[in-house]
């Protein structure tokens, strides 16, 4: 399941790839646009809305999703519900504590305050590898890894298609960092229990 599917090209790639694939996302047009370039399972709505059976998926791709919801541990929660015992999910989220970021709140923080990657109304929340640990701690998973990386690399580029035409110096900028665990997209995989332990934990 890809939530925050867009048009469906990674739906499509999985589903080229032997899997069984569907996608989810609130944008109608991109929904639309997927629907008909691809023979794919495309909803128009929200993951809630979706209303998925329990331990449904193998695996949840969650893409640069989580930084844009007003309710992202209630999204983790329902990813859990949905994921069968030992599934997997991967989040993606820009890393506010990403050296490039941090770099950039320092030198503009004089005048435009310290935003860091937290910009509403497009970023409502702001991530760390810490903090996003915790909170997949919270809803019940088992972090099995993060990292942090490039936005230039694939499969986890911000700009699809600019790493190759990038300057020497953006690569630098940009790839030097993850070699410090300071890159500026962080990347988590986390483990749904596969017994003895109970569903995801709710919110204090």
């Amino acid at each position: 399941l890809d939530v925050g599917c867009g048009t469906g090209l990674f739906v499509n790639a999985a589903k080229e790839s032997g899997w069984s694939a569907c996608g989810c996302d609130v944008d109608k047009p991109l929904v639309e646009l997927g629907r008909n370039r691809f023979d794919i399972e495309l909803s128009h709505a929200d993951l809630h809305d979706c209303h998925y059976a329990d331990e449904n998926f193998d695996v949840v791709n969650l893409k640069y999703v989580l930084e844009h919801l007003p309710n992202p541990f209630e999204v983790l929660q329902e990813t859990h519900r949905v994921l069968k015992p030992g599934g997997m999910v991967q989040i993606i989220v820009p890393n506010e504590d990403g050296l490039y970021n941090q770099i950039n709140v320092l030198l503009r923080q004089k005048t435009v305050g310290r935003w860091g990657t937290l910009t509403p109304p497009h970023h409502l929340h702001a991530y760390t590898p810490k903090t996003l640990s915790l909170m997949l701690s919270r809803a019940g998973f088992a972090v099995r890894s993060t990292l942090t990386a490039s936005p230039l690399r694939a499969p986890y580029g911000l700009f699809q298609g600019q790493g190759k035409q990038a300057s020497i110096l953006t690569k630098i900028i940009f790839n030097l960092p993850e070699h410090i665990g300071r890159g500026s997209a962080l990347i988590a995989y986390a483990q749904k229990p596969k017994s003895g332990v109970a569903s995801c934990k709710q919110a204090a």
